[in-house]
């Protein structure tokens, strides 16, 4: 941390890569939103055989234009913003020097550590769930 209680940036990590070029991107927001579309099926049984990439075209070519489409690509594209802000920010904080803080929070955690009392057991059972079945079996109506 600065004086100013900021956190450190070292200054000494490489540079963050430059961003992708407007070409790259679209690339990239369609290849997302072409699996989105293709759905849960890529998990579904006996699809091991089926090329994935073809049907994913063909919904994707299918779908062009119509206002499910153009909604799930609005969808995919501030999804894909959050993503890529959500890294920025990942990569920011893997620069702060925790060093300091590391230091202080294993300090704290071994002060902690002498003040603990382990003298005393505490129980806490949730039978709930056990009590309604068991009302549920002496009274089906319920």
């Amino acid at each position: 941390m600065n004086n100013d209680g900021t956190p450190h940036i070292d200054s000494g990590e490489a540079p963050i890569d430059p961003p992708p070029t407007k070409s790259e991107v679209a690339v990239a927001e369609h290849d997302t939103l072409k699996y989105h579309l293709l759905g849960p099926s890529l998990t579904k049984a006996g699809q091991d055989a089926v090329d994935q990439q073809k049907v994913s075209e063909i919904i994707y070519n299918a779908s062009k234009g119509s206002k499910f489409f153009n909604n799930e690509e609005y969808k995919d594209q501030n999804l894909t913003h959050k993503i890529e802000k959500i890294l920025v920010r990942k990569r920011q904080l893997e620069r702060i020097d925790l060093t300091s803080d590391l230091r202080r929070a294993d300090e704290y955690i071994a002060e902690l550590e002498l003040s603990r009392d382990l003298s005393q057991t505490v129980v806490h059972v949730d039978c709930d769930a056990f009590y309604a079945a068991v009302e549920e079996l002496d009274h089906p109506e319920l």
